[in-house]
């Protein structure tokens, strides 16, 4: 099914505009002189602080401009990963992940292993995933200026999907099952492409379609989640122009803090298991020596 249909077939159940805590974005770009193009590097951020505006604009908390959560600890440095948005006042975290819709998600092993030892440290905070699908192809290949790229976002956004962090951590220890959720690509010594998860762009398309089977898939009773769908709401701005509405599937752990302490447990004798095999200092609870990078958007 192409993409187009699939995101009509879903529409009748998306008859509810959410309601934004904000309804105003300003996200900050370059004015591009002619015949300059923002970078490759400079477009996957353009698109990044594009979603981070528009998940904050939707549901509050807020933009972690530092990505390092560093701390001393008995003199040494720790460092640990921040997620894109904070939410203090609801104790929720949202890494924010946008990708063209016939590509791999993707977030790296280390932001994931980030994520789970601060779930460990902060068991009262819930974390979770965004993902935005977009359908503007060639971002890295196509010369656009940042306005370009902005107005083709606003304009081909296609859905929002937001999953637990139980969910993706479900995707990453079963990546493929009786239906392929994805794979986990491990780096190759001397590339610079990083470990990560890379979840398949059909999955995140069943998600929106129906999550119960999905979640099902991956070994969940899917009636311990609930299942919100909405349309972006229909008057939001972005750089004062209007943000064309798409589908948002909103999936929530409603025994996400059984979950956690089961987590916990799980993470302990992880944990053990590993200080046996490299050492008390080296445990991320510990002394987490993270390397935080951005994952490209495809």
């Amino acid at each position: 099914m192409k993409i187009g249909d699939r995101v009509r077939s879903v529409l009748p159940f998306h008859s509810e505009f959410l309601v934004p805590t904000h309804k105003r974005i300003l996200v900050p770009t370059q004015i591009s002189l002619p015949g300059f193009y923002p970078s490759v590097n400079k477009r996957r951020v353009i698109v990044g602080a594009f979603y981070e505006g528009v998940d904050r604009g939707f549901y509050g908390g807020e933009l972690n401009d530092v990505k390092f959560d560093i701390e001393f600890l008995n003199g040494k440095h720790s460092g640990g990963v921040k997620l894109d948005i904070v939410d203090t006042k609801n104790n929720l975290e949202r890494e924010i992940k946008g990708s063209h819709y016939n590509k791999e998600a993707k977030i790296t092993h280390d932001q994931l292993r980030g994520i789970a030892s601060k779930q460990y440290r902060y068991p009262e905070v819930g974390f979770s995933v965004s993902f935005y699908r977009y359908n503007l192809p060639g971002l890295e290949k196509i010369d656009r200026t940042g306005e370009e790229i902005m107005k083709g976002l606003l304009e081909n956004t296609l859905y929002s999907l937001i999953l637990p962090l139980n969910v993706v951590l479900k995707i990453k220890e079963y990546p493929k099952r009786e239906i392929n959720f994805g794979r986990n690509h491990i780096q190759r010594e001397g590339t610079k492409y990083e470990s990560c998860l890379c979840i398949a762009p059909s999955a995140l398309h069943r998600f929106l379609t129906n999550p119960h089977e999905n979640l099902g898939l991956l070994g969940f009773d899917s009636d311990r989640f609930k299942i919100e769908r909405y349309l972006s709401p229909q008057d939001i701005r972005v750089n004062k122009r209007k943000l064309r509405s798409f589908p948002i599937v909103r999936i929530t752990d409603q025994h996400y803090g059984e979950w956690v302490k089961e987590f916990m447990i799980e993470y302990e004798r992880e944990m053990e298991q590993l200080s046996e095999d490299i050492g008390l200092d080296s445990l991320p609870i510990f002394d987490q020596e993270l390397q935080h990078s951005e994952t490209p958007f495809d």
